[in-house]
């Protein structure tokens, strides 16, 4: 008796469906840095990819849309298409989530837009605080050196560093300028900031310093688009096995593409008949 229970327990144990089978596979739901955390090694894996040009957003809604029209295929991928790794496949929204996440993470370089911004902040700010230090020099509140100094030089790189320093006279004169100028707390430190961010882009002469290399966090975004491209490349294997080799792209989009809606035709108002002449 004791023996013909293990067996029907061994049996139950062999036709058991074991977890992360095909029968109970299904798209992850992992997303942002959880996903990103999870598949860090897997990407890494992938050595130095060339540079992925996908927009994360793009490559986003076609993740949403091929999966979609593969959910109901996905317990039976290995079936429909054999070649299909369907552990990969499962994937895919989370790959898509990480890739994105990854992308954010690159610090982003100074375009000629944000620094022409950032000077034209500072421009006013840098000129009607220097005038309150001069006032204040000549009520013998601050150091007449250090705003002297602050007056020297010209260019743009030289009123990101006088924006920097005015900041710094203020915060060290805090307590003997305290309320005898009109500037505001948030005002000082816009100047500091903006300053501060213009000699982190500028060189001597005003131009823009020459773009850094790509830094580990590029690196990883594209590791993570390659390991997106190779996922999108076993959903489009399945999609060809299930819609057909011509048709399924209507199904599963190109990884780049960008769906493009048909205008609605606004249909022409009917002419009125012109009415006859009467007889002469």
């Amino acid at each position: 008796m004791a023996q013909a229970k293990k067996k029907s327990k061994t049996l139950k144990k062999k036709s058991g469906t074991k977890k992360g089978s095909a029968a109970t596979l299904s798209f992850s739901t992992l997303a942002g840095k959880a996903a990103y955390d999870a598949l860090l090694s897997q990407a890494k894996a992938l050595g130095a990819p060339p540079v992925s040009r996908v927009p994360p957003a793009i490559a986003a809604a076609n993740v949403r849309t091929t999966c979609k029209a593969l959910a109901s295929h996905l317990k039976s991928a290995s079936k429909i298409a054999p070649g299909v790794d369907a552990k990969l496949l499962a994937a895919l929204p989370a790959i898509a989530s990480a890739f994105d996440y990854a992308a954010k993470r690159i610090p982003k370089e100074a375009s000629d837009g944000a620094i022409a911004r950032a000077l034209a902040v500072v421009a006013p700010l840098r000129d009607a605080t220097l005038h309150a230090l001069d006032a204040a020099v000549f009520c013998g509140l601050v150091d007449a050196g250090r705003v002297l100094a602050i007056h020297q030089g010209t260019g743009k790189l030289d009123m990101a560093n006088d924006a920097v320093a005015i900041a710094g006279v203020f915060a060290e004169y805090a307590g003997t300028l305290g309320g005898k100028h009109p500037f505001t707390g948030e005002q000082i430190e816009t100047l500091r900031a903006q300053g501060a961010f213009l000699q982190g882009v500028l060189k001597p002469g005003g131009a823009p310093r020459e773009k850094k290399a790509r830094g580990p966090e590029a690196t990883i975004k594209d590791q993570f688009g390659a390991l997106l491209a190779k996922a999108y490349g076993q959903a489009e294997q399945l999609g060809a096995a299930v819609f057909g080799a011509r048709a399924f792209h209507a199904h599963v989009p190109p990884l780049q593409s960008i769906e493009r809606r048909a205008k609605k035709k606004t249909p022409a108002a009917p002419v009125a008949p012109t009415p006859s002449a009467p007889p002469a």
